[in-house]
């Protein structure tokens, strides 16, 4: 499979997911410290894919071992 399966190419290198993908897809903003009560947490077993771009970085050791180990769980076990 190429990279045009994909994605589609604006002409200047950027790349764009297909409106096929786009469906297929949420995003969602969580918030990573507070969010430990299950009747309100985003972090249910249905995550397929965690992207989490330089917010590691502001939290202390302690809430980088919690957050990574809720995340991991979030995560769809197929």
């Amino acid at each position: 499979q190429t990279l045009a399966t994909y994605f589609t190419d604006n002409g200047q290198g950027v790349f764009q997911i297909i409106p096929e993908i786009q469906q297929l897809v949420s995003f969602r903003c969580a918030n990573l410290v507070d969010d430990d009560r299950p009747e309100t947490s985003q972090f249910r077993q249905e995550m397929d894919l965690v992207i989490c771009n330089n917010v590691l970085i502001y939290f202390s050791q302690k809430q980088i071992d919690k957050t990574i180990r809720r995340l991991v769980q979030a995560l769809v076990t197929d």
